[in-house]
């Protein structure tokens, strides 16, 4: 994750049954202009990359819940992981999370959203 990742898919062609790997976005914006909301998808691999942030500190940093109960990794929430790991990372920066990570190039159009 320490270098920018385009972003892309595979595609399947029914006619030649090969895959067709599809760039989405472009990384020849500059590094400080952040892309439009709806361009700012988070992939998988950049969720996973938060996850073993979590895992990683949430025990040695003896990370506690909304009750004031020490909290394991595996129990954390998204409002821990904002307390803990997004709010630190964004207000720093003045950046959303996704814009912030080293791993993005350009813009990020989800495939899909979730509310």
């Amino acid at each position: 994750m320490d270098q920018p990742r385009p972003c892309s898919y595979q595609k399947g062609n029914s006619d030649t049954k090969k895959l067709e790997s599809i760039v989405i976005g472009s990384s020849s914006s500059p590094k400080d202009d952040e892309p439009a909301v709806e361009l700012r998808g988070i992939t998988l691999r950049q969720l996973r990359a938060i996850m073993a942030n979590i895992i990683r500190r949430c025990a040695t940093e003896n990370w506690v819940n909304f009750k004031g109960v020490k909290l394991d990794p595996k129990d954390a929430t998204l409002y821990d992981a904002d307390k803990y790991v997004i709010r630190p990372y964004t207000v720093r920066g003045g950046k959303s999370l996704v814009a912030r990570l080293p791993s993005t190039a350009g813009s990020q159009p989800p495939r899909f959203f979730v509310s």
